[in-house]
């Protein structure tokens, strides 16, 4: 549970929390910051973040516990994390047990947006458009903590934003409620570069890629698809990913799959199995997966899985209305949210 919170939290907060073009800087329109947030509601606790280098330097430090009913009973998970984020690598830290691992960064010039975060009009009308795809609503402006911000609510959480960054959030989630209140807020200020260094008392584990065993299937024992090959390759031809093209569709002894290529180096593979053919939700776990909900769909993200000499992000949905999983392939990586528009037009 307190995973799905995080998630949508994370998801919601970096919305629309990329630099303009039009200063060409990073991730944010703001050189430094550094918020400090109150947890509310269902999670209560504290974060801290502060950022340097327009967001490529970005440091959370969380201690939150979280309050949910289990099989009847109320059960908590407390959560004492710390993770950074620079150029090159991405730390993810459990400070009560003082272990973690190190990621390769999710920093990317992909992140920077081509409008003005600063340009309340523009934010506005990317804003109402952006929401609208996603079944949300902009809501207006509103003052927070002295800053005028966009407030507007999608996938069950209100965000008060201001250039970018998520100042308060309320969240109402499968019966929870959870609130992330900014409680002070700078900018432009000095922040010291060992802020952006693991401790020294922490013990860092090298990323070791889970190995997943093929079963043995034998042919008597494979489940042909319930709907025709003829629909899987409509659907995929009228796929519309900006710098991609279906380069190929096939059946393979009842298993459906398509590539798509940029003709750059960039693929995209697609797959779509019976239920019956395919290994179990567990296993396609990895430490750096994320389980969520999407057009009814339970599904399961892992930004990154280390292939040759890159790496590779995989989306799997379960579709129970086609009696298959749709496997998704992005090599090298795609955002979650570039996934789920793929996932979304399949659906």
């Amino acid at each position: 549970m307190k995973l799905k919170i995080s998630l949508i939290i994370i998801l919601l907060a970096g919305f629309f929390a990329s630099a303009s073009a039009q200063q060409g800087a990073g991730i944010y329109p703001m050189k430094s910051g550094h918020i400090e947030y109150t947890l509310k509601g269902d999670l209560t606790g504290t974060k801290t973040v502060w950022f340097d280098d327009y967001g490529a330097l970005y440091y959370e430090r969380e201690n939150s516990v979280m309050r949910f009913e289990s099989e009847g009973e109320m059960a908590e998970e407390v959560s004492n994390r710390l993770s950074i984020n620079t150029r090159e690598y991405m730390w993810i830290v459990d400070m009560e047990t003082k272990t973690g691992q190190r990621y390769d960064s999710y920093f990317s010039e992909d992140l920077y947006s081509d409008f003005d975060l600063t340009d309340d009009k523009i934010v506005k009308e990317e804003l109402e458009k952006s929401i609208v795809e996603y079944g949300g609503e902009y809501l207006g402006m509103e003052m927070f903590l002295g800053r005028n911000c966009h407030v507007y609510t999608v996938w069950g959480t209100t965000t008060w934003l201001y250039h970018g960054i998520a100042l308060k959030m309320i969240t109402e989630f499968e019966g929870l409620k959870t609130e992330m209140i900014a409680t002070l807020y700078e900018e432009n200020i000095d922040v010291p570069a060992a802020t952006f260094v693991v401790p020294e008392e922490v013990t860092i584990e090298e990323y070791v890629e889970p190995v997943i065993e093929e079963e043995d299937y034998s042919y008597a024992d494979f489940t042909e698809m319930t709907w025709p090959y003829d629909d899987f390759e409509a659907k995929v031809r009228k796929l519309s990913v900006k710098g991609f093209e279906v380069t190929d569709v096939f059946d393979l002894m009842g298993m459906y799959s398509a590539s798509l290529s940029d003709n750059n180096e960039k693929s995209i593979y697609i797959m779509a199995k019976h239920i019956d053919n395919f290994i179990t939700d567990v296993d396609l776990e990895f430490d750096n997966s994320t389980k969520l909900e999407k057009y009814g769909c339970p599904m399961i993200y892992t930004p990154e899985i280390p292939y040759d000499d890159t790496n590779t992000s995989l989306l799997v949905m379960k579709d129970a209305e086609q009696s298959c999983y749709w496997v998704i392939y992005a090599y090298p990586v795609m955002t979650e949210k570039q996934m789920l528009k793929i996932a979304k037009q399949l659906k």
